[in-house]
């Protein structure tokens, strides 16, 4: 397992976030187009059709920045996410823990085995 896996399985909520960041900036996009298009229809005069085509371009422009910034605040780790991306993989790639790993079926029968001796009723003892 390496730090970046364990970064993807964290990030999974981020997800989310995201998607609800990218809905709105496209609603506030569509609506302000509309807007902006039906101004353009009913304006009369060339001066305040180019001012209403340049205040459109701004706000889409800010709204895209606005979700690029938070698209990226989704994915920055928080401390105690960070640490678990750090500590994780060591503990995962220890050869002690896969050795252990290894020999839990064996160590598992021989409990299992050991606690039906101990557990059984022998003939003689009540």
């Amino acid at each position: 397992m390496t730090e970046f896996q364990v970064y993807l399985w964290l990030m999974l909520d981020a997800v989310q976030g995201m998607v609800i960041c990218v809905i709105f900036v496209v609603g506030v996009c569509l609506t302000v187009g509309t807007f902006m298009q039906d101004a353009l229809l009913n304006e009369k005069e060339v001066s305040n059709t180019i001012k209403v085509a340049t205040n459109t371009k701004k706000i889409i422009r800010d709204s895209f920045i606005l979700m690029f910034i938070c698209i990226l605040s989704c994915l920055i780790p928080s401390t105690k996410q960070y640490a678990v991306i750090k500590v994780l993989p060591k503990i995962t790639n220890n050869e002690t823990i896969q050795t252990l790993e290894k020999d839990m079926p064996e160590m598992y029968k021989m409990m299992k085995e050991y606690f039906k001796d101990k557990l059984t009723v022998k003939p003689g003892i009540e």
